[in-house]
């Protein structure tokens, strides 16, 4: 097994290494046909692991892609047409939203305090929704004055004005009911989880199983929107408000 794969590379032996489950011949010989298809329908070799894959989405409507490397090396981002919220620059580096995202992560937050906040918001019938609601409608009337202003071209408003609202509309629908013991013990199992995963893939895994999509504009992160079972487990509360890492623009952490 591999750990860290830079210059602090460690080798170990794997927990199954005394009875594997396949023989080293056969192993060898799997490898070896694999890298002999590398260049046809075999695996692909990959680079850097995009943690944010798919995640991204420009308040336009526009899914940002990866789009390899600057001169320096830094992986980027692409946004294809950009438009007026993105800015004029096509292509960031993907540190802009990556490093806000992995320190909102890190800072999940299991005291006692907030496992007796989910404990409560999951007891009881109603759901605290008002804090999403109000904070929709305070952005729809934010860009309602920006397209007055003429700072706002129509299409963007249309289209940040539609997902907005469907955003308004999806707050109001109850997820499944989790217990809230099942909720503290899923809690402390992601934080404790991210806390040793030391692989990128495995990082990727779990930023997958928390957001759904966050919605960008520009190099500014506008929100995010967490996985079903995320908000069911009480994850939106568990969240810090304020990311330090974050950029000056500022951050809104989803709420449940």
């Amino acid at each position: 097994m591999r750990r860290h794969r830079d210059r602090d590379e460690q080798m170990r032996a794997a927990p199954w290494r005394a009875d594997p489950p396949v023989s080293d011949e056969l192993w060898a010989r799997v490898t070896e046909v694999r890298r002999s298809k590398t260049r046809g329908g075999g695996p692909r070799r990959r680079g850097r692991v995009d943690l944010l894959g798919g995640l991204l989405e420009c308040v336009c409507g526009r899914h940002i892609r990866s789009d390899g490397t600057f001169a320096d090396g830094r992986h980027r981002k692409l946004h294809l047409e950009p438009c007026g919220a993105w800015g004029p620059q096509a292509r960031l580096g993907y540190e802009t939203w990556e490093e806000p995202i992995l320190a909102q992560v890190s800072g999940i937050q299991i005291g006692p305090s907030i496992m007796a906040r989910v404990v409560a918001a999951l007891g009881s019938g109603a759901r605290p929704v008002a804090i999403d609601r109000s904070r929709i409608e305070r952005q729809l009337r934010e860009i309602a004055l920006e397209h007055a202003a003429g700072s706002l071209g129509d299409e963007t408003y249309i289209e940040r004005s539609r997902q907005m609202r469907a955003s308004l509309s999806a707050i109001e629908e109850a997820p499944q009911r989790v217990s809230a013991e099942r909720a503290v013990a899923w809690l402390r199992a992601l934080a404790e989880t991210w806390e040793a995963a030391d692989v990128p893939e495995a990082r990727a895994d779990l930023l997958h199983a928390i957001y759904e999509r966050i919605a960008i504009a520009g190099s500014t992160i506008v929100g995010a929107r967490l996985t079903s079972a995320a908000y069911a487990n009480g994850l939106a509360l568990a969240l810090p408000d304020k990311v330090v890492m974050a950029r000056p623009e500022g951050f809104e952490p989803p709420t449940i």
